[in-house]
């Protein structure tokens, strides 16, 4: 029995044993940007997501971009990397001199409000999880799945719109600057938490992860809950 470690990239390799059972990623694009683009198309839903091919000149980021503070920059093979977005431009652009690059919108509140559910699916803590979850398991059995799917709560926060014509450029030299006025309103939204928390899925990894030792007991329970780990299976 093998259980392989989590996350991985595209290009750690899979391991692939005729023997012994291995609990991780069939092939190494369940560790590409493909299996999330594969799960937001069949949700329907997710952050915004751009794939840009080697060598692409961009100019300018898709407007679709634009309302996130921070973006998630995976460099094709690599893991990913929260970038303010008015560095985002350059660093895609070098990236793009070496392979494919994988941008999506991840705002800074969608960075703290991130949780992890364990796989292989037992029970969800609250309805909101479910939604999500459950909409997935109607494509993905996750009863069967060792790993663990991240969720995250990212709304747009509303900031005072960019003027006609401007843009995030690589220089830099247009970075939005907002009001005294406009600043107060932001803060006064917060307070308030107007938003309703709806999560979303982000990522489904494959394997068990090092970073968290709750989130791996917790697969394990699941393992042996749903008798994944016994002969018969």
């Amino acid at each position: 029995m093998i259980f392989s470690m989590a996350p991985l990239d595209c290009n750690a390799g899979v391991l692939k044993s005729l023997s012994l059972p291995h609990f991780g990623p069939p092939s190494p694009e369940f560790c590409s940007p493909w299996l999330k683009l594969f799960i937001y198309n069949q949700l329907g839903c997710g952050p915004p997501s751009v794939l840009f091919p080697k060598g692409t000149k961009v100019r300018k980021l898709p407007e679709t971009l634009l309302p996130y503070e921070r973006l998630l920059v995976t460099f094709w093979g690599q893991n990913s990397n929260a970038v303010p977005i008015q560095n985002a431009l350059v660093t895609i652009l070098e990236g793009l001199c070496f392979g494919a690059v994988f941008v999506q919108g991840y705002s800074k509140e969608a960075v703290v409000m991130e949780k992890q559910v364990a796989l292989p699916l037992v029970e969800l803590e609250d309805e909101n999880q479910l939604k999500a979850v459950k909409k997935l398991n109607q494509v993905v059995d996750l009863t069967f799945i060792c790993g663990y799917l991240t969720l995250i709560d990212s709304p747009v926060e509303k900031t005072p719109e960019i003027h006609d014509g401007q843009q995030i450029t690589a220089s830099g030299d247009n970075i939005r600057i907002h009001s005294i006025e406009s600043c107060n309103q932001i803060q006064e939204t917060e307070q308030h938490g107007t938003h309703k928390q709806e999560w979303e899925i982000f990522s489904l990894d494959f394997g068990i992860p090092l970073f968290d030792q709750e989130l791996n007991s917790q697969i394990f329970r699941g393992l042996n809950q749903n008798a994944l780990l016994s002969e018969e299976k």
